[in-house]
């Protein structure tokens, strides 16, 4: 994971966004924008999200500075993953819809 921070930072199309309290890193989100050759769009996609339960107020404000990246780097959606029911529920009260789901089974 610290080598894909590290080439997020180094790239104009990679946002790297990290929540600290004092010495404590309470969230991260990695965001790339990349140019989709299906629809000829800019999309902006979530590559990895975590905030500490006990500061779930960050995640908003950090998804907040996300979408405002991506709209200055040309990108015309942005897409992020819903891991539970709850957090399906909160990115439909702010607009965004289900695109498609993702199944896991462990091998």
């Amino acid at each position: 994971m610290y080598q894909a921070v590290l080439t997020l930072i180094e790239s104009e199309q990679g946002l790297p966004l990290i929540a600290v309290e004092g010495e404590t890193v309470v969230g991260l989100l990695l965001v790339l924008v990349y140019h989709d050759h299906l629809t000829d769009e800019w999309i902006a996609g979530e590559l990895a999200w975590w905030v500490d339960p006990d500061r779930r107020g960050i995640g908003l404000r950090m998804l907040r500075l996300a979408e405002t990246w991506a709209r200055q780097q040309g990108a015309q959606r942005l897409q992020v993953m819903a891991p539970s029911p709850e957090v399906e529920r909160l990115y439909e009260r702010l607009g965004y819809r289900p695109l498609e789901r993702t199944y896991d089974r462990r091998l």
